[in-house]
């Protein structure tokens, strides 16, 4: 069973963040806080045996935004961040579909792994169809 935290950080209020799970062997809870999650919580997790991916957002008065992603891998304990300006998109739920995990955004889909990063929406043409299209900065 594995967990995110999610609080809101505005008008003088604050949380804290992390990530961890139950261990049903020590029957004890597992609260991991990497210097890479301080300030954000978490919108999205995809766990499997290798790794957990966390999405990560702000959580604010005036709105929320993201703040990348973490990759936490579950065998060394360590973190791979990829940062907002390569997922600028809020982190809504990851999905997986053959080996490709995904990331449902706020605005469309970023592919997240195998590969490069890549962010998709939605696009209408002038004669009302639909497409996905590729993201450019």
């Amino acid at each position: 069973l594995w967990f995110g935290r999610s609080y809101y950080a505005g008008e003088g209020a604050d949380g804290f963040p992390g990530f961890g799970y139950f261990d049903a062997s020590t029957r004890k809870f597992r609260l991991l806080v990497p210097k890479e999650i301080a300030g954000w919580s978490v919108s999205a997790m995809d766990v499997t045996p290798e790794a957990v991916w966390l999405s990560l957002r702000d959580r604010l008065e005036y709105g929320d935004g993201s703040g990348g992603l973490l990759r936490f891998d579950r065998r060394s304990e360590t973190i791979r961040a990829v940062s907002s300006t390569d997922v600028p998109d809020l982190g809504l739920e990851f999905a997986r579909i053959g080996n490709r995990l995904l990331l449902v955004t706020e605005v469309g889909i970023t592919s997240v792994e195998p590969g490069p990063i890549t962010r998709y929406f939605v696009d209408q043409t002038t004669d009302g169809r639909l497409r996905i299209v590729e993201a450019r900065k």
